[in-house]
Order: structure tokens, then C-alpha cells, then sequence
């Protein structure tokens, strides 16, 4: 990848507000205070029981709550309490925890374009903000096209850089640059990431502009400090930065104290799992860094194989966050115009939704709407900076959790996207907040079938594993040959979802908690061998048998190889047992998505157009049982011809007659020849022949076996 180009995902921008009263800590205000715990006490709890809350949260006394379970601890000194409450949450007669906050009336952010942002209000920020208790600073890496930091909506939220005095030429924190006080500029090698493309100050603002400051917008995250790290420059009307700098870029931001990446760019590779992108991703991720990426522009699915054209770092292992772009509808943002397509997908590569389209946020100078996947990253990265304020040990994993688990069930994105949900502030913040912090991991599985080493008979084999155990719902992915295949599967059984290659393969299975809590199964071997001892019956082989024609279906043989000039191929099998129906492509990739026909049916396939004369192609059948689960295939090969036959014919005389002598030739069997004006075809017998003639012969045309006719052809 080096020296390849990136680009920042379709621009797309609306920033979102904050809140209310208590938004005043995005400027300094001090966040509201708890100085008492609400616990919810089992029925059977006795006075001990009570009394044993109180002491392990220090209390000065407790009191139930009306006629409730609920009981009020009172804290002498209030120093600590939402870790005090965490602390008592593991007894066995507490049943729920939860702070005595202050409780206001929601009220309308005094920023000046509040009324125009739709995704901080959809995504409900002024009720998440009444939620926040701690509200401690998280910076923020904002890896893009820099930051501008003169923007009076960003400048007080801007990082600034402890270890390093401005402008003094000296590397003071000897981190390798120079004066970086904000940040860094690695598409010019220098110490100022001021953006002159608006991309990154727009992203900026979403997860992080002035709230109730009474200009602008509204930013997520009242807590952000705004790292600004530039890799992405105009050039030649496109916005893009090298392969090299973006991995600079990220790896300042792990060795600079950043608690979350912004991602909203893409890459020209349809490769990224072993890139060097994602080893810098990996390296974040290990340092507990939350990464979020855009999924991009494409209208693409991001789980088939080779699309799209340009890839989000959505496809590098690890649980980043990838975000897809919904509309004020929650329908996944899919626009006829703006010059992009619409949002990605994927429902193993995607994790959720966020607010996409017509998205206002900061610009230089000023304020402007955008659309795009790269306006829906930066929603969920200042929702994460959200729970990373409130309970800073969370582990990526647990953050990544929390956001789709909380989000809003959106019917666009089920089986689009892993949660199928779309980003809720309060969602994610009641669940991070109100269940405590799970980083108990689930059981670890025991794979089943394929057994250790197993040979298997079929190109989509079954895998089987035990379930897990954990305190909360678990859900699996399935891992083939260190490739994620399927996620989020319910159940302890899946198919693969492609057609594996005869050979060896490695198979895992790993099981995920509500809390984002992993774990890996062992690693298993298996063999694909369809040909092996005794495979189960394929389908016969496409009809009609060789030299037979039905319904427009013409075939001849040669060479040994079936051909047709008609792109409709009619395909008929005798299926083998236990098989129900199949489905017809031109290759066993292309079986997931062909229409299903049932046994004794015709399944008609149209082939793909024509690459050249005696376009050789691959008809693949396969046989589905039941639970649409493929059994076996049988592949044919075949020829498409729509071209012509090419031939000569000149005048001559033999032994005193006038004769035509006349030349062609075509690979798919013998060509006929008539004369303009005439009615008969005539076989060439052989590719050159001497045709007696009478009268006066202007032309003549050709004829293939498949029946294609070629132009006129004047005889000289």
C-alpha cells in the first residue's frame, strides 16, 4: 500500500447540540453532584442485609423510599460516590444501584443553530446530558484534515499538548515533533494542523463544539479535548493523504494519551486485513484506545468479497467501531444525488447507525451541512467520549458494546448492520452507568464439528460449538481462517456462508457479552475435500445433454465444450438426496445471491455479457437442502458466442466454370454461406470451398452454428 492514495468519505456534516443547564461543564461549570445512593434492596433483604449496604457505601443512614424496594443511603462525604455505588453492586441482596442525582426540566440549548441539528436531538443529547455525573476530559483524535483552530466554537475545546512549550522551536516532551501544542500536520511535516479543506472541523465540531455558548452548534461530548492531527490535504479537486502519514497519524495518537480515534476516511484497497493501517489500528486498540471509522460512501456491502471499490478500515480485525449514515427517518441514508451513492453496509463489518444526512457543524469561519458516513463517525466517537467521561476503565470492547446494545432498534439496518440499531446517548449511557462495569468474560466455547482434522465432503459445512456461560446474553463469531465470517449469531450452530476451497482450513468461534467481554475458543483444523472417498451425489450437469436444442437453448459440441449465443441459459438437475431446490451462477461466489429454483423446476441464469469471441464461462449448480444449507455443486463448462462468422469469397474459373471460391471457418462447428437474394443456406464443407455459380453474384453472408449471421460480404 505504500504510496497509495486515501480519501475522506463522502463530507457530510450537522453537529449536534448539547443540552441543557448542566451542558455549562463543556465550559468549565462544574458537573451536578450525588450525595446519596438509591439501591434496590431483593424482597427477602433483612435489616442486615440493610445494614451492610449502608457500611460498604459509608453511609450516615438509610430509609426506604415510600412502599418500595428502594432504599435511600445517605453519604456523609460525597466525595466518591458513583464509585462507592459500583462497589456495592457484586452483594447478593442488591438488585440495582443508582445515583440520587439532581434532576432538572429538559431545556433547549442556547447555541445559535440548536433548532437545525436533528441528530443530537433524534439521538436524544439534552436527556444524556442529565445522565452525565462525572464529566471528566477525554481527548479526542481527530485524524483527518485538520482542525481550524481559530473556530470560536473549538478553540476552548482544542488538546493542548502538557509536556510542550509553543513556539520555542524545541521538541520539549521528546516525542519526535516539534512545538506540536494542538497537534500535528504529517501532510506537511510541521506543528500546524490548521485544516484547509473544512473536512475535519466539521467532524470536530459533531463530537466536540462549545455547548451552551450561545453560538453555533452543539457537540456531543462535553468533556472532548480536540486533538487535531492532519493527514489529508486538497489535491486536484479530491481530498486525500497517504497510506504512510494516516499511519503516522494514528500512532500519535496511541503515544499521545488520545482515548478515541476518529476514522472518517476511506482507503483505494479492497484489502485492508493485513494493511498497515490496521496494525496501527491493532496497536491503539491494544492500548485501550476506542477506534471509530465511517463504513463510506459506496451504497456497498462491505462483507461481500471484493466491493467496494474503496474500503473503510471497517475490514481490520479488532472491535473498533464502524458506523453507517441514517436519515432523520432512521432509514439508512441511500441519496439519488450529491454525488455519492449512499451509505455502506454490512452485517458482519458494521456495527450501527448515527445521524448522517444534512448534518450542520463547524467550518472554517463559520457553520455549514454536510452528508455522508464521515458525519455519522464522529456522533459515535463523541458518544463514546460520553461513557469514557463517566467510567474511564472501559475497555474498547465494553464501549463498542454499550453504543450498539443501547442504540435504538432502526428496521433499515437489521441484517445491514451487526446491532442493527441506531445510536441513543441515553441508551448506551443507562446501560453503562446503571449496570456497573461487567469485565467478567463469558465461558470459552468447545468446537464440536468439524472435529480435529476432520475431512469434509461439502464446500459450506456446518459448525457446531457448545454454548457459553456468562451473566448476560452471549453472541458468537464465527472465525474462518482468521476471517470473521458471521457475527452476532444466535444459537451454537452456522453454516459458512461461502463456498471454501478444497483443502485445509482453521476454524474458531469467539463469544462476546453484553458488555463487550471476549472470548476466544481454541483453534480447530479441518480438510475440504469434494472429492474425497465417498462425497454425497452431485447435480447432473446442465441440460440440454450435447448437440440438443430446447426452447432457445442451442448447444453444440467443440471441442468438447457446450455453447450458446443466448445469454439465457435454461439449467435443469436431478438432485441428489435430502436436496431440495438449488440455484444456478457463473461461479460458486454467485450461488448466495441466485434466486432459488425447486427440485424438477428449470432455473433460467442469464450470463454476463460477452468479454470476447468464444467467451469461455462456468455454469455452477448447487443443490440446498431444507434449511437453504448448499450440499454439493457440479460446475460445466460453457461457451457464449454472439459474434459472427468471418469469411472471404472471390470469383475464379475451374475447368471452364464459374465457380465462387469461398473461405470461413468458426470454432463452434461448421458455417453455412447464402447468397444475397437467396433463400438456401449451404454448408461449408471444410473451411475453403469451390461453389459452381451462374449469373451474376453481388455478395453473400455467413452463418455460425449457433445461428449467428455476419453482415454482407462482397465477393471480389
Amino acid at each position: 500500500m505504500s504510496g497509495s492514495r486515501w480519501r475522506p468519505v463522502a463530507i457530510a456534516a450537522t453537529c449536534l447540540a448539547a443540552s441543557l443547564g448542566t451542558c455549562a461543564a463543556a465550559v468549565g461549570a462544574p458537573a451536578p453532584q450525588a450525595d446519596g445512593v438509591i439501591v434496590g434492596m431483593s424482597p427477602n433483604a433483612t435489616a442486615a442485609d440493610r445494614a451492610e449496604v449502608r457500611t460498604a457505601l459509608d453511609g450516615q443512614r438509610i430509609e426506604r423510599l415510600g412502599e418500595t424496594d428502594l432504599y435511600l443511603v445517605s453519604r456523609v462525604t460525597p466525595t466518591d460516590v458513583a464509585r462507592a455505588a459500583r462497589d456495592v453492586r457484586g452483594l447478593p441482596q442488591v438488585d440495582t444501584v443508582a445515583l440520587d442525582l439532581p434532576i432538572h426540566a429538559d431545556s433547549v440549548p442556547s447555541d445559535e443553530y440548536w433548532s437545525a441539528q436533528w441528530g443530537p436531538q433524534l439521538i436524544g443529547l439534552p436527556a444524556a446530558l442529565d445522565l452525565l455525573a462525572v464529566r471528566r476530559p477525554v481527548t479526542v483524535a481527530v485524524v483527518d484534515t485538520g482542525i481550524d483552530l481559530a473556530q470560536p466554537d473549538l478553540a476552548a475545546n482544542l488538546w493542548t499538548n502538557p509536556g510542550e512549550i509553543p513556539s520555542d522551536g524545541i521538541d520539549n516532551d521528546h516525542n519526535g515533533y516539534i512545538d506540536d501544542v494542538h497537534g500535528y500536520d504529517f501532510a506537511n511535516n510541521d506543528a500546524d494542523p490548521t485544516d484547509d479543506a473544512d473536512h475535519g472541523t466539521h467532524v470536530a465540531g459533531i463530537i466536540g463544539a462549545g455547548i451552551n455558548n450561545t453560538i453555533g452548534v452543539a457537540g456531543l461530548a462535553s468533556g472532548a479535548r480536540l486533538m487535531a492531527l492532519k493527514f489529508m490535504v486538497p489535491v486536484g479537486g479530491r481530498t486525500s493523504g497517504t497510506t504512510a502519514n494516516g499511519v503516522r497519524a494514528l500512532d500519535y495518537a496511541r503515544a499521545n494519551g488520545a482515548q478515541v480515534i476518529n476514522n472518517s476516511w476511506s482507503g483505494s484497497t479492497n484489502d485492508l486485513a493485513s494493511d498497515s493501517v490496521c496494525q496501527a489500528i491493532a496497536s491503539a486498540l491494544a492500548a485501550n484506545i476506542v477506534v471509530v471509522n465511517s463504513a463510506g460512501n459506496d451504497a456497498a456491502d462491505l462483507d461481500a468479497r471484493g466491493a467496494p471499490p474503496y474500503v473503510s478500515p471497517a475490514q481490520c480485525a479488532g472491535p473498533q467501531i464502524t458506523v453507517a449514515a441514517t436519515t432523520s427517518s432512521d432509514l439508512l441514508w441511500s441519496p439519488v444525488s450529491l454525488g455519492n451513492p449512499g451509505s455502506n453496509y454490512g452485517a458482519v463489518s458494521v456495527d450501527l447507525g448515527a445521524p448522517g444526512q444534512t448534518i450542520r457543524s463547524t467550518v472554517r469561519g463559520g457553520y455549514a451541512s454536510n452528508t455522508g458516513t464521515s458525519m455519522a463517525a464522529p456522533h459515535v466517537a463523541g458518544a463514546a467520549a460520553m461513557l469514557l467521561g463517566e467510567i474511564p476503565e472501559l475497555a474498547p470492547s465494553a464501549v463498542r458494546a454499550f453504543l450498539m446494545n443501547g442504540g435504538v432498534s432502526a428496521p433499515s439496518l437489521a441484517g445491514r448492520t451487526v446491532s442493527g440499531r441506531r445510536l441513543s446517548l441515553p441508551g448506551a449511557l443507562t446501560i453503562a452507568t446503571g449496570t456497573g462495569v461487567d469485565t467478567t468474560p463469558p465461558t470459552s466455547v468447545q468446537l464440536l464439528t468439524p472435529g480435529p482434522g476432520e475431512t469434509v465432503a461439502l464446500s459450506r459445512p456446518a459448525f457446531r460449538w457448545t454454548a457459553s456461560v456468562d451473566q448476560s446474553a452471549v453472541t458468537y463469531s464465527l472465525i474462518i481462517d482468521r476471517t470473521v465470517v458471521a457475527r452476532a449469531i444466535s444459537g451454537i450452530a452456522a453454516t459458512a456462508p461461502d463456498a471454501l476451497a478444497d483443502g485445509a482450513h482453521t476454524w474458531s468461534v469467539e463469544a462476546v457479552d453484553a458488555a463487550g467481554n471476549a472470548t476466544d475458543s481454541a483453534t480447530g483444523a479441518f480438510v475440504i475435500s469434494t472429492a474425497s472417498g465417498n462425497p454425497p451425489r452431485t447435480p447432473d450437469s446442465i441440460a440440454p445433454s450435447p448437440g440438443s436444442s430446447v426452447r432457445g437453448f442451442e448447444a453444440r459440441v467443440a471441442g468438447g465444450a457446450r455453447a450458446t449465443r443466448s445469454r439465457r441459459v435454461r439449467v435443469t438437475a436431478a438432485l441428489p438426496a435430502g436436496a431440495t431446490g438449488m440455484r444456478a451462477a457463473e461461479s460458486v461466489a454467485a450461488l448466495r445471491s441466485a434466486p432459488r429454483t425447486a427440485a424438477g423446476a428449470v432455473a433460467t441464469l442469464t450470463l454476463a455479457r460477452p468479454r470476447s469471441r468464444a467467451d469461455e464461462r462456468t455454469v455452477v449448480v448447487g443443490a440446498y437442502n431444507a434449511s437453504d444449507a448448499l450440499i454439493s455443486t457440479v460446475t460445466t463448462a460453457i461457451s457464449l458466442d454472439q459474434s459472427a462468422p468471418v469469411g472471404s469469397a472471390r470469383r475464379a474459373s475451374l475447368g471452364g466454370r464459374s465457380v465462387l471460391r469461398i473461405n470461413a471457418r468458426d470454432e463452434h462447428g461448421p458455417v453455412s454461406y447464402r447468397i444475397t437474394g437467396g433463400s438456401r443456406w449451404v454448408v461449408l464443407r471444410g473451411s475453403q470451398v469451390a461453389a459452381p455459380v451462374s449469373g451474376w453474384v453481388a455478395g453473400l453472408r455467413f452463418r455460425d452454428a449457433l445461428g449467428n449471421v455476419g453482415r454482407v460480404v462482397a465477393v471480389r
